[in-house]
């Protein structure tokens, strides 16, 4: 090789180097068009003994699945070991590389019957075996002959003629000898333990062939129908909170547990707590009552249990899940106590996934049982309630999409301890190496995995397991039936059959290196003086499963050797987006797709025949016209080559944009076609114009070239002998584009113009000496484009000779002077480009170096070529330029550069810098603009910024406080409590009770019940309570006086307090029962509705009952029965009789389903639970009642001979049947009542048993003929439950759709309705006491006699609507309401107070009082009227239709006329 300039040499030209003229573009045609011819003589080529000291290579192709179509991940595998082995060919060495498939058991068979249901609607168990074995064994060979098209169409140089298929015989009579072996050395045996069960399968399934998936909460998943037939959705990742009976007494009566898998309670055999469960020591072995079958289960104790998991408290079911068993491992002699031996095989699971072992449910698939089981726990009352918890992660079949199953079952188990520890030796000690190194660590821990290997898989397609039995007889492991007769003990019998099961495919796959090696299951196993295989090349992802078990294997059954001494993993394939390979999302590619090119149309269609479910095709199809919007240009196998190696293949992942860089490689194909043509051009002018023995002058360039081409195939064979495959590439495709194109081709065109002859021989030479060695190169990498463009060139092949490396013709310092020109070149159009000046304009330099003027001067024509600076002259690096000279630095060089600025140039500079300067002007002034604009944009932005913030701090501040306090409910009932202080018939009488109990203790001849008008007797125990918490403010009021009116408000204050407390624990326990926002709206939508904050201070005895009732439905809901029937007792016997209709269906279910036992035990039953509560307030009350009416009394006796017996209720008005329904409700619950329905369709198992009893109740009540809202006002809060499940669960889903949150606001439109309607019946409510009214109005006009002995009558009207004792201010004054006095005894009474709601006041006075004159007329609530349209304008008016409130008078104040 030459390395000085100027040197004459003579060169013959050869003619025969002219070829065929290239075609002016890339012809990808012409250059792949006989690919099958090229692929075999690249796979034969190798030069015998030419590199004697290059040991042959020998490697396998990664069997791919004969499922379907390889995909660009398998492509990235073929180019990199395609890329070795011609590696090895280019060099001269023998290298052979073996083709493979795999049968890919469960695979193959999930995919054979997917397509066999979805073309002929058939099943693998209709057809038969053999007809199912026949028709994989087709699908197998079709998908095999396309797969080797596709390889053969990338240029994979395989040796077809010794191709292996792991279900071929040599395969089969190794699999069988390896099997038969291991399980003689006690490897192998048949046990019982957990694997991944598929039922849709029917199978075991490996960890590999196990997908974990997040499912957010409640997600539907699509899974095999159980028949095989189809799909199904089904919601997983729900709570369920299942009540187990805690047996042997005491408060704690039950246990929660928590589990989403209810259906398996029925394989429970224990329950477990942590040692630090807060009850541990009360719960630690007692015993529970299983809610399904009645068994009892022992509680253990143990640490696994999680304590902040569901409730705490687990339910053991070991046959269905891996911890459970751990634990019941650890307790199986509590738990034998208990359950008997029967316990370790309880199991309620088949391998159908249908309930079996004497259930109720048995053959049911496991997902309807699951939700027959919710049913039925519901039922009787076991199930707490149903959540949707956080993120569930779901194991799922690869294969079918089906839910694993964790299963006990039999199985043949490989022991791999031994052999790991022997893997493990060999890899510390460097016998095996893994690169990249950091995966040495994760093979490392495969080989410290303990866990045995489950080989068999319960299928159809694969090596049948080796193993034989007669009925009687113990499995009997053997290559043949005659082999295993031969061992039976005793008489040899009839035929045996051999296990149904197949073997797992990795440990058929597993057994590659032995085959290949030339084993094929000779007895006494391989014999090898070498690992079988130079290396292996695969995935990173099957590390463990296909490379640690071929280790394995191999180590084991060759007596140690190793399969191979090293292992290069490359990264798993991803899209650009950096998403893995699915055709659920669309990025998977055809390798196919890139080399022909495909349309978009194409693709769907393709995308649209597949198996995948209607979701996720259209998910697909969506992603498909995303990426590829015109689908897939036709780029060829080169193109496609490149692309694959344009990433670091040895990267964990390898995202590849293979549209954008396939079409990068087209360009570069293109480029070295041009590349090529130019060289053809110059040898053409050569051949045509020189005459034979012209001499040709080489210069410094055609040198530098030959170094930097040898420099790049030695760093090329660096990097491949590290199998760094993408910096080799690398180097070759910038060596191409840089040293080659961009600076030689450069440094040659003044002389292909200037017509320099001697010249263009010199360059003839060089390029196509370098073309040669470059494209022998190349063709590693890039075969089909290489291996034309070289027999072009040569008219041989590139494996005629071997690549020569020539580390002589390397000249390092040459390399650098060359490399500080470029680098000064560079500084040049960089600082033009600073200066402003175009590229072209040309300057005179002056080059400062440390490197001698003698290496520099020969280059800097081309300095000057490549910048457009004249530069004849260089100088030390000291030296100063002169003036007028621009200096700029070369970038890594200790050497500057200076341009000298001439006037022209100073001209150009000016001119160039005033239109730079106007431009930057113009710019400045449109960007000020902008920035003002935007600068208000962002003010705008910042002030709604913060506006938001601070809306939304108050926001939450204000939710905060709902959820926090509970305040709302008070205040409601606080405003109701001041605008209508009067009291009205039976709630007068239990204030005025009350008050008799404050103000006269026990003087009863003071008390006024015994005559006051139209009441029934009713118990004192509702006045005694009050009375009881008002003595202390009574006390007060003896020593510090007040108005009674404020003592009769602070007692309606206790009462209404009492109501709202025992609401707010019933809230509380719907939101234990519903969730949180459920209610947080309850609270809300009660605290605006008028009939509850109205009713909830008014002594009636139904309000009384109220707080009973709530209490008892709020231990109802926490499943405290016992607790609950107590309060419902309590409430029914002392306040309201009728509440026995509430209490009868609310808890008739518990009865019958035996929750609540009829008589015994006795201490638990209903009777006993009646009895202990009736008996303590018979004993209690009965006396206290009979005391204060004087006479034996039960009150709520009285009431049932009055309203039953006697019949008597519709003394007091009587109202239609469904009057409730169509009245009384609507008015109390307003628009709530309309989601009584809506919210069964959300949560109908919870909603049903709480709101029917209270639907029961009013039906029932209706019977009655006298109906009024207070009898029923206990059905307010609970009817307003659904209202408030409705838009809590609106709100909780409004993130999904625009229409989820229009909805949700419609919360703000109910709560404005119950606002508006709350108003108008408050505006009613506060002119329905005119008696009252009218008595403080008596009593403040003559407030200066209040001393003076004064008598009043107050008639019946006028004492029913206001007047209580409380209101009675003056003592020196006689208040009288005696029913039926004559006129002549009225006239005796200085003053009356009368009324009526039958006839105008005023005639009532001048017919019936002539003793008496009218002080003053007191206007009272009338009617409300509705007005109903006219016609179709009034609609668009709708203040019309606000009810219009009439008020009249409807009391008078007389004083006596001699006054």
């Amino acid at each position: 090789m030459l390395n000085s300039c100027g040197r004459t040499l003579s060169w013959t030209v050869k003619r025969n180097l002219s070829r065929t003229s290239l075609p002016k573009s890339f012809d990808l045609d012409l250059v792949t068009s006989n690919y099958e011819e090229q692929t075999r003589r690249a796979t034969v080529a190798h030069r015998n003994g030419a590199s004697s000291s290059l040991p042959p290579l020998r490697i396998v192709l990664p069997p791919p699945n004969v499922t379907g179509r390889l995909h660009i991940g398998h492509a990235l595998t073929v180019t990199i070991e395609d890329a070795i082995a011609r590696q090895m060919r280019i060099k001269g060495g023998e290298a052979t590389w073996l083709p493979g498939m795999d049968h890919a058991g469960i695979a193959t068979q999930s995919v054979v019957e997917r397509n066999l249901w979805r073309r002929e609607k058939i099943t693998r168990r209709e057809m038969g075996r053999d007809e199912f074995v026949r028709r994989c064994e087709e699908f197998a060979g079709r998908n095999a002959t396309v797969i080797r098209d596709q390889m053969a169409r990338m240029g994979a140089t395989l040796q077809w003629d010794s191709e292996y298929y792991t279900l071929d015989q040599r395969f089969s009579s190794a699999v069988t000898r390896a099997f038969v072996t291991l399980h003689g050395e006690g490897l192998i045996s048949r046990d019982k333990r957990f694997v991944h069960w598929s039922p849709a399968l029917r199978s075991s399934l490996s960890d590999q062939e196990v997908d974990k998936v997040d499912l957010p909460p409640g997600g539907l998943l699509s899974l095999p129908s159980p028949d095989g037939k189809g799909r199904r959705e089904v919601k997983l990742g729900v709570m369920h909170t299942v009540r187990y009976e805690l047996l042997g007494g005491g408060e704690g009566s039950f246990l929660l547990v928590a589990t989403t898998r209810p259906e398996t309670i029925y394989a429970d055999v224990a329950l477990a707590v942590h040692p630090s469960h807060p009850r541990v020591n009360e719960l630690r072995g007692r015993r529970a009552r299983n809610p399904m079958d009645g068994r009892e289960l022992t509680i253990v104790v143990d640490e696994a249990v999680l304590v902040d998991k569901g409730t705490g408290i687990l339910k053991i079911t070991p046959a269905h899940d891996r911890l459970d068993a751990a634990i019941a491992s650890r307790h199986w002699e509590e738990i034998e106590e208990v359950e008997g031996e029967g316990a370790r095989e309880r199991s309620c699971i088949d391998e159908y996934g249908r309930l079996r072992g004497g259930t109720p449910l048995d053959g049911m698939d496991r997902f309807d049982a699951r939700s027959t089981v919710i049913d039925q726990l519901l039922s009787m009352g076991a199930l707490i309630n149903s959540r949707e918890g956080e993120t569930t992660t779901v194991a799922l079949c690869s294969r079918t999409g089906d839910v694993i199953e964790p299963r006990q079952t039999r199985q043949w188990f490989l022991d791999c301890r031994e052999m790991h520890a022997e893997a493990s030796t060999a890899l510390r000690d460097g016998r095996l190496s893994i690169l990249p190194s950091s995966q040495t660590e994760r093979l490392a821990d495969w080989f410290g995995y303990a866990e045995p290997w489950c080989l068999s898989r319960q299928l159809v397609w694969g090596h049948r397991i080796p193993a034989w039995k007669s009925e009687e007889d113990e499995w009997i492991v053997a290559c043949s039936e005659e082999e295993a007769r031969g061992m039976r003990r005793g008489e040899e019998g009839g035929r045996m059959r051999q296990d149904t099961d197949v073997l797992d495919t990795w440990f058929s796959s597993g057994l590659v290196p032995l085959v290949c090696g030339g084993w094929t299951g000779e007895k006494g196993g391989p014999q090898f003086t070498a690992p079988p295989l130079s290396l292996l090349e695969t995935g990173g992802d099957i590390l463990g499963f296909w490379v640690a078990r071929m280790v394995i294997l191999t180590m084991r059954l060759s007596g140690g050797q190793l399969p191979f001494p090293r292992v290069i993993l490359h990264g798993m394939v991803r899209d650009a987006e950096g998403r893995k390979m699915s055709k659920s999302i669309g990025n998977v590619v055809d390798p196919l797709d890139v080399i022909d090119g495909i349309s978009l149309k194409e693709m769907e269609e393709r995308l649209g025949e597949s198996a995948l479910s209607e979701k996720e095709k259209a998910t697909g199809l969506s992603s498909l016209r995303a990426r590829f919007p015109t689908g897939i240009p036709r780029c060829g196998p080169d193109a496609l080559r490149f692309a694959l190696l344009r990433h670091d293949v040895l990267a964990s992942d390898v995202p590849i944009d293979i549209g954008g860089l396939a079409a990068e490689g087209l360009r570069f194909c293109n480029k070295l076609w041009n590349l090529a043509a130019y060289a053809g051009e110059v040898r053409a002018k050569v051949e045509k114009e020189l005459v034979e023995g012209e001499e040709g002058e080489e210069n410094v360039m055609d040198a530098w070239l030959h170094s930097r081409l040898s420099s790049t195939l030695l760093s090329v064979d660096d990097h491949m002998e590290k199998t760094a495959i993408h910096l080799a590439f690398g180097d070759v495709h910038s060596f191409i584009l840089k040293d080659v194109s961009d600076v030689y081709v450069e440094s040659t065109k003044t002389a292909l113009w200037s017509d320099d002859k001697r010249r263009l021989v010199a360059i003839s030479r060089t390029m196509d000496g370098v073309m040669k060695e470059t494209l022998r190169q190349l063709s590693v990498f890039m075969p089909f484009v290489s291996h034309f463009l070289y027999e072009r060139i040569t008219g041989e092949s590139v494996y005629e000779r071997a690549l020569q490396y020539s580390p002589s013709a390397i000249d390092s310092s040459l390399e650098s002077t060359v490399a500080e020109v470029l680098a000064a070149a560079a500084a040049a159009r960089s600082l033009k480009q600073q200066l402003g000046v175009p590229n072209r304009t040309h300057f005179q330099g002056v080059l400062h170096s440390s490197l001698p003027p003698s290496a520099l001067s020969p280059l800097l024509p081309l300095l000057s070529h490549l910048s457009t600076v004249s530069i004849d002259t260089v100088l030390p690096l000291d030296t100063l330029s002169p003036e007028g000279f621009e200096h700029t630095p070369v970038p890594g060089h200790n050497a500057r550069l200076a341009m000298k600025l001439e006037e022209c140039h100073r001209e150009e500079m000016r001119r160039v810098m005033e239109e730079k300067l106007r431009k930057a002007t113009e710019k400045k002034e449109l960007y000020v603009q902008k920035a003002a604009r935007y600068e208000e944009i962002a003010r705008e932005e910042r002030s709604r910024g913060e506006k938001r913030e601070r809306y939304a701090a108050k926001n939450e501040k204000k939710m905060d406080d709902i959820y926090g306090s509970e305040w709302v409910v008070f205040i409601s009932m606080m405003i109701q409590l001041i605008l209508t202080p009067g009291t009205k018939v039976e709630e007068s009488f239990n204030l005025q009770a009350t008050h008799d109990l404050l103000y006269h203790g026990t003087n009863l001849s003071a008390y006024d019940h015994h005559e006051f008008p139209g009441v029934v007797p009713r118990t004192f125990a509702g006045p005694l309570a009050l009375a009881t918490i008002s003595a202390p403010v009574r006390v007060w009021q003896a020593f510090q006086p007040f108005n009674k009116m404020w003592m009769q408000l602070m007692v309606r204050g206790v009462l209404g307090s009492l109501v709202v407390l025992s609401f707010l624990r019933f809230a509380r326990s719907i939101q234990w029962y519903l969730g949180r926002e459920v209610a947080t709206n309850l609270r809300i939508i009660v605290a605006t509705q008028f009939h509850f904050a109205f009713y909830a201070s008014r002594p009636l005895p139904n309000t009384f009952a109220l707080v009973l009732v709530l209490f008892s439905v709020s231990l109802w809901l926490e499943d405290d029965l016992k607790g609950a029937a107590r309060w419902a007792i309590a409430a029914t016997i002392l306040f309201r009789f009728e509440l026995v209709l509430l209490f009868a269906p609310l808890f008739l279910p518990s009865l019958l389903n035996g929750r609540i036992p009829l008589f015994s035990p006795i201490s638990q039953s209903a009777i006993g639970i009646a009895a202990t509560t009736v008996i303590p307030l018979v004993v209690l009350f009965l006396p206290l009642d009979s005391f204060f009416w004087r006479r034996p009394c039960w009150p709520e006796l009285d009431v049932i001979r009055f309203n039953v017996l006697d019949n008597r209720s519709h003394e007091y008005g009587t109202s239609p049947a469904l009057w409730y329904f169509y009245s009384a409700m609507p008015r109390a619950l307003l628009a709530s009542i309309v989601f009584i329905p809506v919210s069964l369709l959300l949560d109908w198992r919870r909603v049903v048993p709480l709101c029917a009893p209270f639907l029961v109740f009013v039906a029932l009540y209706s019977a009655l003929p006298h109906k009024e809202l207070r009898f029923i006002m206990y059905v307010v809060p609970v009817l307003s439950v659904p209202a408030a499940l409705v838009f809590a669960r609106l709100y909780l889903n409004r993130h999904k759709s625009f229409v989820y949150r229009l909805l949700s606001w419609g919360f703000y439109g109910l709560i404005a309705t119950n606002l508006a309607a709350n108003a108008v019946f408050t505006l009613a409510s506060v002119r329905n006491y005119p008696g009252g009214d009218a008595l403080s109005w008596l009593q403040h006009s003559q407030r200066y006699d209040r001393a003076r002995a004064r008598s009043v009558h107050i008639d019946v009207y006028a004492a029913q609507t206001g007047v209580s004792r409380f209101y009675e201010g003056y003592e020196a004054w006689e208040y009288n309401k005696t029913e039926g006095l004559t006129l002549s005894e009225l006239n005796r009474f200085d003053f009356l107070i009368v009324g009526t709601d039958s006839e105008p006041v005023k005639a009532l006075l001048e017919r019936d009082y002539p003793g008496h004159r009218a002080m003053v007329s007191i206007r009272g609530f009338a009617s409300m009227k509705y007005r109903m349209p006219k016609s179709p304008s009034d609609l668009l008016k709708p203040l019309l239709f606000l009810p219009t409130i009439e008020i009249d008078e409807r009391v008078a104040v007389l004083k006596k006329r001699d006054e």
